[in-house]
């Protein structure tokens, strides 16, 4: 090889390795952001499952009240 192709493949090498560092590089930030929306998807889902146990509570407290209501109901028009 000449010295202006050994010049000019070095320059080279060095362009791809820059390159390649640089998309690496990028890659290195993705077990975090993975992390991060584990993290969140687990956080969400608890939030979900406490809003589920409220509404199944706030059903029941509604079957009482219907039942509630549905006695007083009865009990004043069997006092007629």
């Amino acid at each position: 090889m000449k010295k202006e192709e050994m010049i000019a493949f070095k320059e080279n090498v060095d362009g791809w390795v820059r390159e390649l560092s640089a998309e690496v590089s990028s890659y290195k930030d993705i077990p975090t952001v993975v992390e991060y929306n584990a993290e969140n998807n687990q956080h969400n889902y608890e939030l979900i499952q406490e809003l589920k146990d409220n509404v199944e509570e706030l059903r029941d407290d509604l079957r009482m009240m219907k039942a509630i209501q549905a006695a007083i109901l009865e009990t004043s028009i069997d006092k007629r």
